[in-house]
């Protein structure tokens, strides 16, 4: 924050220093804290919301500098914002931020995906939940393919039943549930990997109702799945087509 106040920018120098102080949190937890998930079967709810924090320093940070670009309907959402700070036009290394950024889309998806009462975590959680899985929309649209990429929606399905769970306390939860599927639905409707269904006027208002075995199948956290080995990052990012539409179809609104 004092390099930020210093600059007014996100500089590499900057990230620099907050992925060391991260680095240095995680080395130093006991093995313990490592997993939020502990012997006896209970949620550290303390050390989830460390994990969920840590991922979204992540992305917040190596976002603006990665290929995952900024879709034009997460700067239109009502109950969340996705975290775009000006940023300094990056030098080198985007491979390497890229590659950090879907880490800390991953680590959500393992997070949400332990076995519990997901209405117990922080609520706090939901607006962290809801700028990684904007992250993971863009992942869906601009890099991944194939079964990485059925993955994925169901990684944002997860997200969103954690979402309209966490709405059936705070109010706030299915607003940004809302919102998520509207990015979701503006991103991955204009992909050829897009499966046609009869979206009719109250499409929006629908909610997304899985049981959780349902929800987070095939996201097992033990399993170790890479969804993204294979895929090639853009190297060259000003010829890189990210697609940005301010249209929205009319059977979507």
């Amino acid at each position: 924050m004092h390099t930020f106040l210093e600059t007014g920018t996100f500089a590499e120098t900057m990230i620099d220093r907050c992925d060391t102080k991260l680095a240095i949190w995680s080395t130093l937890l006991p093995a313990s804290k490592k997993d939020p998930l502990r012997q006896d079967g209970k949620v550290d709810e303390v050390m989830f919301m460390a994990h969920m924090m840590a991922s979204i320093i992540i992305s917040t940070l190596h976002r603006p500098f990665s290929s995952l670009a900024y879709i034009a309907e997460e700067f239109s959402t009502q109950a969340f914002l996705s975290p775009t700070p000006f940023v300094l036009q990056p030098k080198t290394g985007r491979l390497a931020h890229t590659a950090r950024a879907l880490k800390a889309a991953e680590m959500q998806t393992k997070f949400l995906a332990i076995p519990c009462g997901m209405e117990r975590h922080n609520l706090f959680a939901m607006c962290i939940s809801a700028q990684l899985t904007a992250a993971q929309v863009s992942a869906c649209t601009n890099l991944l393919d194939g079964h990485a990429l059925f993955i994925a929606r169901d990684r944002v399905r997860l997200s969103i039943g954690f979402l309209n769970t966490m709405g059936s306390i705070w109010p706030v939860g299915k607003k940004m549930a809302k919102d998520v599927r509207s990015i979701a639905r503006a991103a991955l409707s204009n992909t050829q990997h897009t499966v046609t269904v009869d979206a009719g006027p109250a499409a929006a208002e629908i909610e997304i109702e899985m049981p959780r075995d349902e929800l987070i199948w095939p996201v097992d956290p033990s399993a170790q799945i890479d969804i993204y080995s294979g895929i090639v990052i853009p190297n060259d990012w000003d010829a890189t087509a990210f697609n940005y539409s301010l249209s929205i179809p009319s059977d979507l609104m």
